[in-house]
């Protein structure tokens, strides 16, 4: 079948429609499962809860001080806790 000079039409081989229809499939079905995992996600925030009621009893009890560099330590286990819980 020719549309113009020189132009045809090419057609998908079936078992390349059958890879993508798996994959898309496969990524659907991905797809469903993270959007019902969304509904665990509270428990990251109470892991997050508790590092903060530790740092208030380090700050209470043990007078912890908050220097730069304990600040930048809570920093970095804070916020990839706070970044799992959006992903």
């Amino acid at each position: 079948m020719t549309l113009l000079a020189g132009t045809t039409v090419e057609y998908m081989r079936p078992m390349v429609f059958f890879v993508a229809a798996v994959i898309g499939v496969h990524t659907g079905v991905d797809d469903f499962l993270y959007a019902c995992g969304i509904f665990r996600l509270p428990a990251l925030y109470s892991i997050t809860a508790v590092i903060g009621v530790l740092t208030d009893v380090a700050f209470l009890l043990v007078k912890q001080k908050f220097t730069p560099y304990s600040i930048t330590a809570l920093y970095g286990l804070v916020l990839p806790m706070v970044e799992m819980t959006y992903i």
